[in-house]
Formats: C-alpha cells, sequence, structure tokens
C-alpha cells in the first residue's frame, strides 16, 4: 500500500454497513476533526510569529494532536455519538482556554463559539445546538467580566493580522464544509424517507385451470 493510498484511507470517513445514520453523522464528525487539525497549525504560525508565545503554544500544539488523534481513533471503532460529545465539549473548552490566554478577549473567537453550536445542531440534535448556545453565552459573559475585573491578565500577545486572518479562514472554511455536507445529508435523508412512503403495489394473477400443471 502506498503512502498516498494510506494517507486516503486515513482521510476517508468510516462506514457502517448495518447502520446508515450512523455512517452520516460519522462523515460530518471526520469533517469537523479533520480541520480540528489545523487549529496547531495556527498555533504554529502564531508562535513564528510571536516567540513570546512558545511557552504556552508547544505544549497546547501537542494536547490538541493527541487528542484528537484519540478521538479519532474512538469514531473509527464505532463510538461515533460519544465522540461527537467529547467533540463539542473539547472545543468548546478550548475557546474558553483561548479567551483565558487572551486576558478574556473573546471576539476574536466569536466564528468558533458559531462553530460550536453548528455543529452540535448536526452531531447531536437540536436539543445540543440551544444548550452549546448557552454554553457557549455563559463562557463569553464569564471570560469578558473576568477580563474586565482585572481577575485575568493576558498571557500571550495579540495576534498579527496574518494569524488572526489565517484563524478566520480557517473558521469560515470549517463552517462552510460543515454545513455543505449537512446539506448532502438532508438531501439523502428525505430522499430515503420518500423512497419509504412510496405506494407499494401487488399485482395478483388467477390462472384458469392452472393446477393440471401443478
Amino acid at each position: 500500500m502506498s503512502v498516498l493510498t494510506s494517507i486516503r484511507k486515513w482521510l476517508a470517513p468510516p462506514v457502517f454497513e448495518a447502520d446508515e445514520d450512523k455512517t452520516r453523522v460519522a462523515s460530518l464528525l471526520n469533517t469537523v476533526l479533520l480541520f480540528l487539525y489545523a487549529t496547531p497549525v495556527v498555533i504554529a504560525v502564531n508562535v513564528i510569529f510571536i516567540p513570546a508565545n512558545r511557552p504556552f503554544g508547544l505544549p497546547v500544539s501537542a494536547v490538541l494532536i493527541g487528542t484528537l488523534s484519540a478521538m479519532e481513533y474512538c469514531m473509527r471503532r464505532g463510538y461515533v455519538r460519544t465522540v461527537s460529545l467529547v467533540a463539542v465539549t473539547f472545543l468548546l473548552t478550548l475557546i474558553a482556554f483561548l479567551a483565558y490566554l487572551a486576558g478574556g478577549e473573546s471576539r476574536p473567537l466569536n466564528i468558533y463559539y458559531a462553530m460550536v453550536i453548528v455543529s452540535a445542531g448536526l452531531l447531536l440534535g437540536g436539543r445540543s445546538a440551544i444548550v452549546s448556545a448557552v454554553g457557549s453565552a455563559v463562557v463569553v459573559g464569564a471570560m469578558t467580566y473576568a477580563g474586565a475585573s482585572g481577575l485575568i491578565a493576558p498571557q500571550t500577545q495579540a495576534p498579527t493580522l496574518a494569524v488572526g486572518s489565517l484563524t478566520y479562514a480557517v473558521g469560515f472554511v470549517l463552517i462552510g464544509v460543515v454545513l455543505r455536507l449537512a446539506s448532502n445529508s438532508l438531501r439523502m435523508a428525505l430522499e430515503q424517507a420518500r423512497r419509504s412512503r412510496a405506494d407499494l403495489q401487488v399485482i395478483m394473477l388467477d390462472i384458469d385451470h392452472f393446477k393440471r400443471f401443478n
């Protein structure tokens, strides 16, 4: 098996033959996890342009890569819903931690709060979207209050314009791809529902004198 084939196999979402809904959610979850791998890249760029951020950048990147790899492994083992819940919780916790490092400044991370809500709704259902929206509001309020009250101070320097633009770009691309997959998933679900509700027609034949051949 070539390296390229191995990479394609690793990037491809898992397929669960006996459960189409589980396969659909796994496809969405796989996309979310793959794009979350871009977070260590953003941190690495931040460290390159701002050397003062290195003390936290390298450990955070290592934790991110290890956690995402563990979630990817568990997802392929079939624990799709559990990993979905962990992924949404992990993402919200990560955003809260980054806001803490920024001294409570949450505005640069707003796109990621939106990503949490969208991902929760697609992976876990509508109620989870509401819960994640409330959780995001609580995190934003708490961090903003803590920063304004002087309870937390900035632990890192502000990112450069290039790093900030890269961060927003990653967030927008992720939300766009996830929404695209959600649209395809909804279309497939509607087609399946339409097929399952189709009229069933039965034709009965009565052939005279057929018993003599039976």
